[in-house]
């Protein structure tokens, strides 16, 4: 209450009883920072917990709800916390941040732990890439096979549904929604594959993975999230014509795929179109036009 936002400005809200707030790893690449407070000049800060207009005492690393609200109660914006839009969990001590200006803020999978404890408040996230110590850090986000090398200090995780990201595992977002329109026109015949994209934004390909006959599968991959082909098997009566998943590419390492679409690719039969048109015009008019 009482505080003017203007749009593209960072919103913080911080727990007063832990202190004062310091961007220890804010720069001036990153923001304008006060010499007095060390607080970047561009951002607006507000103190949460007794006697102020926010609360933290139900909020845990992983449930906790921000809504922003105008003078007038009407909600502004929101962010909840949730373990089935794919979010990552982040260590004690550390925050959460939107991976980039601009991406959207409702996708789990577009947030990141902070680089350091001390995080960037008010100024872009930095770019780093956080080590591990333990193996409990690999598997916070819930790749239970995650491993962390000691050799590198970095985590090594499952190549299925989860990739290495900011000293863990993260979860790999799962396209949905998948159907194959089995399409018939003139002499053609083929499948059309289409499905929405994972909720994600990065620079991700989609795998579709389809069989030529009983027992030989081939899998087709690229960024487009429309698909046709003409050589799918199929016999009459099946319903499910292949399976979908996100597949995440990086240099010099092999591809990191999410687990597939859970309900696969349905089947659907386009139906005719009568022709010819069932009450046709009659020819000539009945009163020409003179």
């Amino acid at each position: 209450t009482g505080n003017n936002i203007n749009q593209g400005v960072y919103v913080v809200l911080y727990d007063q009883s832990l202190g004062s707030l310091s961007c220890a790893d804010c720069g001036s690449a990153q923001c304008t920072v006060d010499s007095v407070t060390n607080l970047c000049e561009e951002a607006v800060y507000i103190p949460c917990g007794v006697g102020a207009s926010c609360q933290f005492a139900t909020q845990t690393m992983t449930s906790w709800n921000i809504e922003i609200m105008d003078d007038s109660s009407n909600m502004l914006d929101s962010v909840t916390y949730s373990t089935n839009s794919w979010w990552p969990e982040a260590q004690s001590d550390y925050s959460y941040a939107l991976e980039y200006l601009g991406y959207n803020n409702q996708y789990g999978a577009n947030y990141v732990r902070s680089c350091t404890t001390t995080a960037s408040p008010g100024a872009p996230i930095l770019s780093c890439t956080p080590s591990c110590s333990l193996a409990s850090e690999c598997t916070l986000s819930g790749d239970t096979g995650a491993a962390c090398i000691t050799s590198t200090n970095q985590c090594s995780c499952s190549q299925t549904g989860f990739y290495p990201k900011r000293g863990s595992c993260y979860p790999i977002p799962e396209p949905s929604n998948c159907i194959a329109d089995k399409v018939k026109n003139g002499s053609q015949n083929y499948f059309r594959f289409s499905f929405n994209g994972a909720p994600f934004d990065t620079n991700e390909f989609y795998s579709v993975l389809y069989y030529l006959n009983p027992t030989t599968p081939v899998t087709i991959t690229d960024q487009s999230r429309i698909r046709t082909e003409d050589d799918v098997y199929y016999v009459p009566g099946m319903n499910v014509s292949g399976y979908v998943y996100t597949e995440l590419r990086f240099p010099s390492l092999n591809p990191y795929i999410s687990t597939p679409w859970a309900a696969n690719c349905t089947i659907f039969t386009q139906s005719p179109t009568a022709s010819p048109s069932p009450s046709p015009t009659q020819a000539p008019t009945r009163a020409p036009t003179t």
